[in-house]
């Protein structure tokens, strides 16, 4: 199979794709006799940092979708613009590998408005430094400064909405949710009015937020002076069709909110939420007497039965795709890290740490590894120590930095986890508020200085290949991919030549480079939230070995066709019927 050319350069090369018959082109100076004459139907001149983003434009309330209209730079006719009223359009940029942007925009014929978006890489690193709540590229790209702290900040963390584009933190004892990429924020809680309303004695502050699986809700933990509660809100985020100066959802900071919502009480006598489940409403959370909790949610986030609990434990972590769950407990005086599946069955010895205490264990995000704190209990103390296990050899558990004297303790070091390439470990020494935030290799080696200064760091997710080694997080992802109409991810989700096929797979025809896109757009203009609530999954029934499993759409008229590739999923084939 010949190599497929980038879809962004394939389209810039055609002819005709990009810019419509009598347009100006990217880089062409339009004529001054030109310039002043206004145009007669609307146009967008759209250009993006990145560039090489596919623009798709659709008429918002109405019409036949999106449509892809070329690549950035690029200038886009709007034939459909009238005299008479203003009409909304989005336009979506997309770009794999980026978040995608999205904006609705009022247009009348003769209108001309210019689109300067800037891209943001998907996986992207947050951190708080001198009263700054920062986020920017995992690998340093487009750091911006995002809102200002106060005083009554929590340190207790930072949490990543699954989209990488929220986050959510505790400050002046309410939750508060940051829009990253419209570096906007917003107040969700009231816990006194909340505390009035349902009888609870105040004063109360929330902390310990973190995201369920869906970005839809946020559970944290209400401490109060008599109980602490553990509560979920839901969460109405910003949405995409908001025009710029969007009025209310547009807060400069902390204050009253029409977003707000009465939490669900989930249960009293909790300390902290540790971990929410990747593709399923299941929430770990750590009591009063050291017990760990795996307590399923309803669609009302009510908890729906009694959930499991692992004694003398507390800290667990999901694996990426929700398949395992490790957690730490004290069994017989013997510190152990305990492997189980995702519900926290079967749980197994990882790592028998016997005196010592291992501590925040967490994953690498292609699921093979785990790092974990060795907090030494010894007499005379020891140096603490940073160990790394593969999950499918724990033999090989190894001591990637060890601590030297009092530096190294349970009150100045902290675990962030991995690198999102898998390489490093990334871990923090010093004051909580201002660490000097290292890297080392997985393989053991001399600590390197990644930040100063920067609290909480953490990062928004892993690379897309680590990801979808997991049929379930693929067809979780891909089916809110296609419910948000993201062509961009939809791109990283699809092999670089998409087979149109038969609705038994036979071939009818290849897909290449502009081909390949106008394919995905179909896709996602066929499909819609109604064919993704009504989604099945089935194994492919054929002997054609380029595909394994069928994802059925709403109907047998519409399919995915799934296979494997360098041990991830990836859409390989579509049937949209006739």
């Amino acid at each position: 199979m010949r190599a497929a050319l980038p879809i962004w350069l394939a389209l810039l090369i055609l002819p005709g794709l990009a810019w419509g018959q009598g347009e100006t082109a990217p880089g062409e100076e339009a004529g001054a006799e030109e310039a002043a004459v206004a145009p007669e139907e609307a146009q967008l001149i759209v250009t993006s940092e990145p560039a090489g983003a596919a623009i798709y434009v659709g008429s918002e309330g109405g019409g036949t979708g999106m449509h892809l209209k070329g690549v950035t730079p690029a200038t886009i006719p709007i034939h459909s613009a009238i005299e008479e009223a203003a009409h909304r359009y989005r336009v979506t940029l997309a770009l794999p590998g980026y978040d995608s942007y999205s904006r609705v925009v009022e247009l009348v014929k003769g209108d001309l408005l210019n689109i300067d978006a800037t891209l943001d890489r998907r996986t992207k690193v947050a951190y708080v430094r001198d009263g700054t709540l920062f986020v920017e590229g995992a690998n340093g790209e487009n750091p911006k400064a995002l809102t200002s702290i106060t005083s009554e900040f929590a340190w207790d963390r930072l949490s990543w909405s699954p989209d990488g584009r929220y986050l959510a933190y505790a400050e002046g004892g309410e939750i508060v949710v940051v829009d990253v990429a419209r570096e906007r924020r917003r107040r969700i809680t009231d816990a006194n009015a909340f505390a009035m309303n349902l009888g609870w004695e105040g004063p109360i502050a929330c902390g310990s937020p973190v995201w369920g699986f869906d970005g839809r809700h946020i559970v944290f933990v209400a401490y109060g002076p008599d109980v602490t509660r553990l509560l979920a809100v839901p969460v109405r985020r910003t949405p995409d069709d908001d025009l710029p100066g969007g009025g209310a959802t547009d807060l400069p900071g902390p204050g009253g909110s029409a977003d707000m919502a009465m939490p669900v009480e989930i249960g009293k006598h909790y300390v902290a939420a540790t971990a929410a489940h990747p593709t399923e409403r299941i929430v770990a959370v750590e009591d009063e007497v050291s017990r760990l909790l795996l307590i399923r949610l309803g669609a009302d986030l009510a908890p729906l039965m009694d959930p499991p609990v692992i004694p003398a434990s507390g800290q667990a972590s999901w694996a990426p795709d929700g398949s395992r769950l490790v957690f730490t407990a004290v069994q017989q005086g013997s510190s152990v890290l305990y492997l189980a599946d995702g519900l926290g069955n079967a749980p197994a010895p990882l790592v028998v740490a016997g005196a010592s205490l291992a501590r925040r264990p967490t994953w690498s995000y292609d699921g093979e590894r785990i790092a974990y704190i060795l907090q030494s209990h010894s007499d005379p103390p020891a140096p603490d120590e940073i160990h790394v296990v593969p999950v499918s050899d724990p033999a090989l558990d190894q001591v990637v930095h060890r601590g030297r004297g009092s530096e190294f303790h349970e009150a100045s070091v902290r675990l962030h986890g991995f690198t999102p390439d898998g390489q490093d470990v990334v871990f923090s020494l010093g004051p909580r508020r201002e660490p000097t935030v290292y890297t080392v290799p997985i393989e053991g080696g001399e600590p390197r200085v990644l930040m100063e200064g920067a609290g909480l760091l953490t990062y928004s997710g892993g690379d897309d290949n680590a990801l979808y080694r997991s049929l379930s997080r693929f067809l979780h992802d891909l089916g809110r991919i296609l419910e948000r109409g993201d062509v961009g991810r939809m791109g990283d989700l699809s092999m670089p030549v998409l087979e149109k096929v038969a609705s038994d797979g036979t071939l009818i025809a290849e897909e290449w480079e502009e081909q390949r896109a106008s394919a995905l757009a179909r896709i996602l203009r066929a499909v819609g939230p109604s064919g993704v609530e009504r989604a099945t999954t089935v194994s492919y029934p054929g002997e054609d070995e380029r595909f394994d499993m069928v994802y059925v759409i709403g109907g047998a008229g519409r399919k995915l066709f799934l296979t494997r590739s360098d041990r991830r999923w990836y859409v390989a084939g579509y049937h949209l019927g006739d």
